[in-house]
């Protein structure tokens, strides 16, 4: 790629931001406001029907974000108002999966970051490698990936853990097709240690806050850690990830009630 054209992309990568914030208007926030409002109100009916604990609690914050974006909005902070009612509406989507049974985004979230560190840590690896035909396997698990994020952003939890599913396989398949030994002891340590830092994100977020359902959350995070750990220890890699990974997902999950960001 030509010095110039990287200098364009860059111009317009930095103009784009700029754009939508001159585009963002009072009329426009107040209606992602109101169809924010729809699904809280499909949420809740949702919710109420089944009787999910983890659903009502994502319906209340939710209406919590909502409560803060309504009066951002009143002081034209639109920009802010706009970030609010759609942190709301993410939410509320996890309450309506939750509600109807769908994967649990949190368990979805650690899944996509469990392929993420397999995709990073073997891509170039597999790269230099002489197998056509495994390079053409790695490069379509990344497209796999990156569908797979922007599924979980759009709230598509179950087409993102297929996805994620999938392009983990394909990698783990590259490495075998390029006789690359994955050394499994450095991959545990290193989700054990970002399931510490979850961890501790969660235990900083509840700090000055008293909500009880993630407190509780966050024991049950510290609890699944500590066998993850114990299993670690003794050996025993296959059951330390299993855990360590429900451990991210109940740290996941202490975060977002505790009203912070994942």
């Amino acid at each position: 790629m030509s010095r110039l054209l990287m200098t364009v992309l860059c111009l317009f990568a930095a103009v784009v931001p700029a754009a939508a914030q001159e585009a963002l208007t009072r009329e426009r926030v107040s209606f992602a406001i109101e169809a924010t409002d729809q699904r809280i109100e499909k949420a809740r009916l949702l919710s109420a029907n089944v009787e999910t604990a983890r659903a009502e609690d994502e319906v209340r914050i939710a209406m919590d974000f909502q409560t803060r974006a309504r009066e951002a909005l009143g002081r034209d902070a639109l920009d802010i108002a706009m970030r609010l009612t759609l942190e709301a509406r993410r939410h509320a989507d996890r309450a309506i999966a939750l509600a109807r049974g769908l994967p649990d985004p949190d368990r979805v979230q650690a899944q996509l970051e469990r392929t993420q560190d397999l995709l990073r840590r073997s891509r170039d690896r597999v790269e230099e490698c002489e197998s056509d035909r495994a390079r053409i396997m790695m490069r379509t698990a990344v497209e796999m990936q990156m569908r797979a994020d922007a599924a979980f952003q759009s709230s598509r939890f179950l087409a993102a853990l297929q996805l994620t599913t999938g392009a983990r396989d394909r990698g783990l398949r590259a490495l075998r097709l390029c006789r690359i030994e994955e050394n499994v002891q450095e991959s545990v340590e290193r989700a054990l240690q970002r399931t510490d830092e979850v961890i501790a994100r969660a235990e900083r977020a509840l700090k000055d806050k008293s909500s009880d359902a993630a407190r509780s959350a966050l024991s049950r995070a510290v609890a699944l850690q500590s066998r993850a750990q114990n299993d670690f220890n003794r050996g025993d890699h296959e059951s330390s990830v299993q855990l360590t990974q429900s451990a991210r997902a109940a740290a996941f999950q202490a975060l977002r009630l505790a009203g912070g960001k994942p």
